[in-house]
């Protein structure tokens, strides 16, 4: 292998040096931010909001059909005073809503149902409003009108 020649460095005696002129300094004064400009294109409309009423609607239908169920698989099912039997499966629904799949639907549904009652009769089915007598059996005379 043949040997390498030595290289010498040649070197200037004086290098130049760039001095550069300062940036210039700016002072901004703070402005109120300025208003984005409205598009005036056509705006997207998402379909009215009316996504999920069909199966809203099927699943309270078949909540209203489950109530129908209830009442005659269990005809002497008791009722609560003032709620009658549609507002105590109503009440039943609402807290087995978180274990019962249709919980919330059968719920809606008996509560949509005893106000449509309510609302026509005046009082809700199962409600024994006639027989309520709130006084004891036993009290008679002056003391029962008191």
């Amino acid at each position: 292998m043949a040997k390498r020649k030595a290289r010498t460095a040649k070197r200037s005696a004086s290098r130049t040096i760039t001095v550069r002129q300062p940036a210039p300094i700016v002072v901004k004064q703070a402005s109120a931010p300025v208003a984005r400009r409205r598009s005036s294109g056509r705006r997207r409309s998402t379909g009215g909001g009316d996504g999920n009423f069909g199966r809203v609607a099927l699943a309270t239908g078949l909540g209203g059909a489950a109530v129908g169920w209830i009442e005659k698989t269990w005809p002497n099912l008791p009722a609560f005073t003032m709620l009658g039997k549609k507002g105590t499966i109503a009440l039943g629904a609402y807290f087995l809503r978180g274990k019962l799949p249709y919980a919330r639907e059968i719920c809606l549904a008996a509560s949509a149902i005893a106000g449509y009652e309510f609302g026509k009769d005046g009082r809700v089915s199962g409600e024994d409003w006639d027989d309520y007598d709130p006084t004891a059996p036993q009290v008679t005379g002056v003391a029962s009108q008191v």
